[in-house]
């Protein structure tokens, strides 16, 4: 998902830390989507071990609703955006690991 700028933008945040770290966030969240895309088919792969902790640590970069709140809209677009893509729906697995991690 590309930068929305009406939803994106600064002036849509709290605070320019609030801001800055979203961006980090979201960086995170791209990291630990190509994780599991790359991983989650290998024999043995455990959600939990291996992306538990980089979850946590997105989520704790900065405790702001406004931050919770795009990190949310974030992960549905993106898993609207993979249903779409591939035609089906995306294995709940993502999503069932994504939450009990929290």
């Amino acid at each position: 998902m590309s930068f929305q700028i009406d939803t994106d933008n600064r002036e849509n945040f709290s605070s320019t830390i609030s801001f800055h770290t979203f961006k980090k966030q979201r960086d995170a969240f791209y990291d630990i989507l190509r994780i599991w895309e790359e991983n989650h088919l290998v024999p043995g792969w455990v959600f939990q071990i291996a992306l538990g902790g980089k979850i946590r640590s997105m989520l704790a970069m900065h405790n702001d609703c406004t931050n919770y709140y795009h990190i949310a809209r974030l992960f549905k677009s993106q898993l609207l955006i993979s249903c779409i893509q591939n035609r089906h729906q995306v294995s709940s697995r993502l999503l069932t690991c994504f939450i009990i991690s929290l």
